[in-house]
């Protein structure tokens, strides 16, 4: 594979405050392979192409709407006509949507499975927009690029309002029931958005195919394909996650955020913190916070 040119968060985020910068490509000319260390949400707004990333290629035309990770290299070659809205975000407000929208399918769906079936041959889940929603959304897009080339007081804050209303919108209609997209994508996605909202009680792989209305060798397939790990052992690595917030917003006892998290046996819950996030809770926390 030809080797991947890095973009920079600090090249194209001007501004002290911007979290958000709207990159417009008219008639986008055939580009390499390259990454950045910020996310990116397309918007091809006419003609088509091909998007090419790591090994994998596929058309892409109008309509279409996906995510790109940091880190994941990516590029476009043979384009007709092709224009596209590159979204740059920012990685601590893409962390914030991931903890925000964590109960939403169609963002699961959207910014966690797709990114990973994308890089696969037999990929064929894409979110279309109909023209009326293209329109909603080209409107919401301008109003934020206005407030991020504006001086106006507050300027950034209402951009990154602006774009929680794009994010929000296409992960609902990625969920929509008549969308041709591949339905156990979104049989996962419901899975996510289940631990997401279940996870400081008890769920078993059993409450999990139900959620899927998948056999249990189905869903374990499918959830490790879209997310690299197996679901308990995703279940537990969100149950840390949600304890290390805790343990730096809140001033609860550590035995008290780790039965919050769903952990049952505070020892179990140090040992799998250290082995997960590198240090122990009472470590973090003072590392973190002081």
């Amino acid at each position: 594979m030809p080797q991947s040119l890095q973009l920079l968060t600090n090249d194209y985020f001007k501004r002290p405050n911007a979290r958000v910068v709207v990159h417009r490509m008219q008639d986008q000319d055939a580009i390499g392979l390259h990454h950045h260390d910020f996310a990116e949400l397309v918007i091809i707004l006419s003609g088509r192409g091909i998007h090419l990333t790591e090994g994998i290629s596929y058309p892409i035309a109008a309509g279409e709407v996906f995510v790109i990770h940091p880190g994941i290299s990516h590029g476009y070659a043979d384009p007709e006509k092709l224009s596209l809205i590159n979204i740059l975000i920012r990685t601590d407000l893409l962390r914030e949507f991931d903890r925000e929208l964590a109960g939403l399918a169609g963002y699961h769906a959207l910014f966690t499975i797709e990114p990973a079936l994308r890089k696969r041959q037999d990929f064929s889940s894409r979110l279309n927009l109909r023209l009326s929603e293209m329109e909603h959304l080209c409107e919401w897009v301008e109003s934020m690029e206005r407030e991020i080339t504006s001086n106006d007081p507050g300027a950034d804050f209402v951009a990154v309002a602006y774009l929680r209303l794009i994010v929000a919108a296409v992960s609902r209609q990625y969920a929509r029931p008549f969308l041709p997209v591949e339905r156990s994508s979104l049989r996962i996605a419901q899975v996510l958005s289940h631990m997401e909202n279940h996870y400081g009680g008890p769920v078993c792989i059993k409450d999990l195919t139900k959620v899927a209305a998948l056999s249990e060798r189905s869903l374990l397939r499918a959830f490790h394909d879209a997310t690299g790990h197996a679901p308990m052992d995703y279940l537990l690595r969100l149950r840390v996650r949600r304890a290390a917030e805790l343990l730096v917003k809140s001033n609860d006892k550590i035995t008290t955020i780790a039965f919050a998290c769903g952990f049952e046996d505070s020892n179990y819950f140090s040992r799998q913190f250290r082995r997960i996030i590198g240090t122990t809770p009472r470590d973090y926390r003072s590392g973190v916070t002081r």
